[in-house]
This record gives structure tokens, sequence and C-alpha cells, in this order.
């Protein structure tokens, strides 16, 4: 993805700034792939594949097993 940033500061030194602010908030993120396109069917958001949260994948059967109990699964 093509990341781009823009400022309305009048300082010389604002496109560095915003830069280092960029740089320190992508080391983190939350989100969702999904197996399927959500714009070819919007019921494909519910084909999720994976899910990060902070930049760590989630053990999404370990959070069922924890959630439902060994009854549900």
């Amino acid at each position: 993805m093509r990341i781009v940033f823009g400022t309305d500061g009048g300082s010389p030194w604002a496109a560095h700034l915003e830069m280092e602010d960029m740089a320190a908030a992508g080391k983190s993120a939350d989100f969702i792939v999904l197996d399927a396109n959500p714009l070819d069917d919007i019921t494909n958001t519910r084909r999720i594949s994976a899910v990060h949260l902070r930049g760590v994948e989630v053990d999404r059967e370990a959070v069922s097993a924890r959630l439902l109990g060994p009854a549900m699964q």
C-alpha cells in the first residue's frame, strides 16, 4: 500500500515530524484477513482467515475453546 502524508504546519521540518509519527504508529496494527473480497459480497466479511491484534496473530482456536468450553467444540 502507499502511504502519503500532508501537513498544515508552517515549519520547514513539519514533514520530518510527520514521518516520525507515522513510523512510531506503524509498529502496531489491528486487522482481519479475509478469504474473499467483501466488495464482491458483503457476507464475505464472515470468511475470516486470521485476526491480528497489535501486530500479533490471535490463536482463534484457543480463544474459542476458552469462551465456549470443551462441550461446545
